[in-house]
This record gives structure tokens, C-alpha cells and sequence, in this order.
């Protein structure tokens, strides 16, 4: 926690390192081999607690992966866009709840009521979730559009 009164700054090294983490949960979950991005189906064993990974669009470079955390009916699912970079075998955070274009640091207070750190909490928060489907997580079977964990 910072002190009152003092102004965020971006930890670029921290953030970088939890999109380069992402990418190796991700890799366990969708890779069969080295050539590109499968999706596979995966259960957590709990009722009513899936993630579906959905590969959108995957290049030679670069994929796109929708994933959706089943929530009860109360709170509502979670729903993350990820681009995936091959090449750098890191991640970005494209959209979260249908939120997208994330800056780096807000002022506070802002116009959506951000946090300044809001990217890198949604960054961090999908890194849980992939952490959890991967230490957590069995799979069921193997499809060619989802995963779920």
C-alpha cells in the first residue's frame, strides 16, 4: 500500500512478468505441440465451476482466447479477451467484462471510477485463474473450440 498522497506509478517489470506467467499457464492448457494453440476441455470438479477457453484467432504469431469463468448466478460470469504473442511468449489483457482499452495508470478520480492500476489487476486476476486450472484442473476431453477447467 502506498502512502497517502502519493502518486501510482506503473511497475513495468511486474507487469510484464505476470503477462509472460500467463502465457506459460496458458501454453499447459492449450498446446499439444509447438505449432499453435488447441483448445481441450478441463473440469475443476466442483458443480458449476468451469472456465471455457475459446480460441478465437490464431495466426502464426499470435492467437486470440476468450476465456469465461462460470460464477453462481448472483455474482455472474467472468469474461477475459486475451491476445496471445508466440513470438515474445507473453500475454495482453484486450478486454475484461466487456471493459476494453485499458491505459497503463489513471488519475483518481476518473470518468469510469478506475483504479490506477486496473490493467494490472486484471492482469494479476487472470493469472489466478489460469493458476488454478492448471494446478487444480483435469481434463475431460479434447474439442476443437473449448476448455474448461
Amino acid at each position: 500500500m502506498r502512502p497517502l498522497g502519493q502518486r501510482y506509478r506503473f511497475d513495468l517489470l511486474e507487469y510484464l512478468n505476470q503477462c509472460d506467467l500467463n502465457y506459460v499457464y496458458l501454453f499447459q492448457l492449450l498446446c499439444r505441440d509447438s505449432s499453435a494453440f488447441r483448445s481441450t476441455v478441463v473440469s475443476n470438479g466442483a458443480v458449476n465451476e468451469e472456465t471455457t477457453f475459446e480460441v478465437i484467432e490464431n495466426t502464426r504469431y499470435t492467437s486470440t482466447v476468450k476465456i469465461t469463468r462460470k460464477m453462481p448466478r448472483r455474482v455472474g460470469d467472468l469474461t477475459f479477451t486475451v491476445r496471445v504473442f508466440h513470438d515474445l511468449q507473453c500475454t495482453d489483457l484486450l478486454s475484461f467484462q466487456g471493459e476494453r482499452e485499458y491505459d497503463a495508470r489513471y488519475s483518481y478520480p476518473n470518468r469510469r471510477m478506475r483504479s490506477p492500476d486496473e490493467k494490472t489487476q486484471n492482469t494479476r486476476f487472470l493469472g489466478e485463474i489460469l493458476k488454478l486450472c492448471v494446478s487444480k484442473g483435469r481434463k475431460l476431453a479434447e474439442r476443437s473450440s473449448t476448455l474448461t477447467c
